[in-house]
């Protein structure tokens, strides 16, 4: 700042001239500034939101599918986020309903796991063929490492 100062005192009066060419116009100047634990929570769940939509519109399987909505635990009021695939939806519905039934219950845990791992190697396929898919990815992985950093600052 001192410089600048300095620079522009010694500076002669001279006479007009044209306005200097500008290289380049700004396009966007972006300020952040300190963010808060909710705000760093709210942009990776926008980011993780991303990746289930990009992921959802490559996918060919509707089981694989991944849909989020707020759910309240039994036993409490308190509202929480679950993001689940559609087999895993499926899987504990058949098992109440077979439980209801007096049928055979296959676990739905069972069900799960093994459909968990169809999931990631889909999910691997389409991230190494689409680059918007991958690009989502690493966008929640960033914003997940922002706010883990920010929750172990903050409570340290």
């Amino acid at each position: 700042m001192l410089f600048l100062c300095a620079t522009l005192g010694s500076a002669q009066p001279t006479a007009p001239t044209a306005a200097p060419a500008v290289a380049e116009d700004i396009e966007e100047i972006v300020i952040v500034g300190q963010r808060t634990l909710s705000t760093l929570r709210r942009q990776m769940e926008d980011a993780e939101l991303r990746v289930y939509d990009v992921f959802n519109g490559l996918n060919d399987d509707r089981r694989y599918d991944i849909h989020c909505q707020q759910v309240a635990p039994i036993g409490s009021n308190i509202k929480r986020r679950r993001c689940a695939p559609q087999f895993a939806d499926d899987a504990e519905r058949d098992e109440a309903l077979a439980f209801l039934e007096g049928h055979p219950v296959i676990p739905a845990a069972q069900v799960i796991a093994e459909q968990n791992g169809k999931l990631r190697e889909r999910m691997a396929a389409l991230a190494r063929e689409h680059p918007e898919f991958l690009e989502a990815l690493k966008e929640h992985y960033e914003a997940s490492i922002q706010l883990k950093e920010a929750r172990a600052a903050y409570f340290r």
